[in-house]
């Protein structure tokens, strides 16, 4: 809303405008939804206007110069692409999960070997311990975090669970390459061509909102449920 005495020239860019007052030079809007002028608007010079719609004129405004309109569509300026936005970080999001998959399955090939499988072969009995875990750990760590003593505890186990999730989130992709491998080669693979292709078969799947949420529950806590065993394996054994 511009109102009052402006001495020079305006230029505006916005949303919505609305134009009162006195413009001693030449003004120069673009409007992207809505424009209106007030009934006694003194312009000194030019008056330019790129919106959606011409306004009215009345007998009270005064333009001293020359008055242009051009209707023009400019919203695109001012409203943000959220389909181009949201599409750019899921590519973005499948391209970190590729390398991240890619580091997993040559760097730890025997692990990953190893949760694939286990994965396939217990598959209830993972779906289901990752659904508990996933329960359970984020009530113990809010019930650490109730108490002094626990605060350190909690915050230690929240950065675990956190790591735990974001790695999940890399290997359930794995898990699907490895689904794939036995499904069409009858054998359980994890190399890094059958995690491309798990990795971006899940990305694919995830672009239909209801498979979305079906696919990323089932397969993140089977592997979540996978990784939970492995450690506690590991853990056990050490004692």
């Amino acid at each position: 809303v511009i109102e009052g005495t402006i001495n020079e020239d305006l230029l505006i860019y916005a949303d919505e405008v609305v134009l009162k007052g006195s413009v001693g030079g030449n003004a120069k809007i673009f409007s992207g939804r809505k424009f209106e002028i007030g009934e006694n608007l003194f312009i000194g010079g030019d008056f330019e206007y790129h919106a959606p719609e011409a306004v009215e004129i009345g007998e009270g405004v005064t333009i001293g110069g020359e008055t242009i309109f051009e209707k023009r569509d400019v919203r695109g300026v001012f409203e943000p692409n959220f389909a181009a936005i949201f599409g750019a970080l899921s590519v973005a999001k499948l391209v970190l999960l590729l390398i991240a998959g890619l580091v997993a399955v040559r760097l730890f090939n025997r692990l990953s070997g190893t949760i694939g499988r286990n994965a396939l072969d217990k598959t209830g009995k993972n779906l289901l311990v990752g659904f508990v875990t996933m329960v359970v750990i984020p009530v113990v760590i809010v019930l650490l975090f109730m108490s002094v003593l626990g605060l350190l505890l909690g915050a230690v186990g929240l950065l675990l669970f956190l790591l735990l999730l974001v790695v999940t989130k890399i290997y359930a992709g794995i898990v699907v390459g490895a689904a794939l491998s036995k499904w069409l080669k009858k054998e359980v693979i994890v190399d890094w061509r059958w995690a491309v292709l798990g990795i971006t078969a899940l990305w694919i799947i995830g672009l239909v909102p209801v498979l979305e949420w079906l696919a990323s529950a089932v397969f993140g806590l089977i592997t979540f449920g996978v990784l939970i065993t492995i450690a506690y394996e590991k853990i056990w054994k050490r004692r």
